[in-house]
């Protein structure tokens, strides 16, 4: 439907943006308290906005935009993502929980197939699902790991499957971006800052076999699967474009452009079917908060 979703996490509403004409077309406000995550599923035609101040998820109809009620977390709501009629919140001090998405159903409910949620040991930064499986990986940026969940496990204690610690001295992994086609996990590394750096993780086993330094206060992996490129949205002002490395095994991977934002532009989506990469940019300057567009020019081949 080419619409974009803005969570303006410092004015407790959420954008819904025409990503065509770049126009605002309502301002969701019902029910938000810090939004943080947004989720539209298309399946369903819903909305689900995660709340960071009250822990609540708010659901949205996607034709009326009225609100069709909330499922409460208790704490930080954060990153959304869905698969096969549920869609996973993590939340909290360590734990993701599952909301059941059925538009059969007037009920809109949390997952109580588990005795409880799937406790992670901290709270949960990004996490990707395994489209084709039934892992879930998760950024536990307090511990220094990846987490590898079962979303089919019967009881919380069979949830966690293992644990791949970061390299030495390395810490705040924040984003993630699972490439199921190459079996890659890109991790975003932090800290410490001279070290910030793009893990390539192989999503079986752990292994790093690939680390590209980059700017650190990334927020948001991005990949373009059609160019096999991956961008590094970075608060430091720039996005960081990473493409294979020409000669080198399937982690390697290398910088081959960087290009300018403004300082806290952290947070970014790739729109495939616009062929287009969205930044959020705050206000500074005495610029408002917008959106820049960075829009792919040519051939995929050789887009830039």
């Amino acid at each position: 439907r080419k619409l974009l979703f803005v969570a303006c996490l410092g004015h407790d509403c959420v954008l819904v943006v025409d990503a065509f004409t770049g126009k605002v077309i309502t301002m969701l406000c019902d029910g938000l308290s810090q939004p943080q995550g947004v989720l539209f599923v298309e399946d369903t035609c819903r909305l689900y906005v995660a709340n960071a101040k009250d822990g609540v998820v708010t659901i949205f109809d996607g034709h009326s935009w009225k609100r069709l009620g909330s499922v409460d977390f208790g704490d930080e709501a954060d990153n959304l993502r869905y698969e096969n009629g549920r869609v996973y919140v993590g939340y909290g001090e360590g734990a993701i929980g599952a909301i059941i998405d059925d538009v059969d159903s007037s009920m809109i409910g949390r997952d109580t197939s588990m005795d409880m949620d799937m406790p992670c040991g901290g709270h949960p930064e990004s996490f990707q699902l395994e489209p084709s499986g039934r892992r879930i990986w998760v950024n536990v940026a307090d511990e220094r790991l990846v987490l590898v969940l079962d979303r089919t496990a019967s009881t919380a204690d069979e949830a966690t499957v293992a644990r791949w610690p970061l390299p030495d001295g390395m810490s705040a992994n924040f984003p993630m971006h699972a490439d199921e086609a190459s079996r890659l996990l890109f991790v975003g590394v932090r800290k410490p800052t001279h070290r910030a750096c793009v893990l390539v993780l192989d999503m079986d086993s752990g292994e790093c076999i690939g680390r590209v330094p980059v700017p650190g206060d990334m927020d948001d992996l991005c990949f373009d699967a059609l160019r096999s490129r991956l961008y590094v949205v970075s608060g430091t002002g720039c996005v960081s474009v990473l493409g294979r490395a020409p000669h080198g095994g399937r982690g390697s991977f290398e910088v081959i452009d960087t290009v300018p934002t403004v300082v806290g532009a952290r947070t970014g989506v790739f729109y495939a079917e616009r062929d287009s990469l969205y930044v959020a940019a705050p206000s500074v300057e005495g610029l408002p908060s917008r959106l820049l567009v960075f829009q792919g020019q040519g051939d995929a081949s050789e887009g830039q």
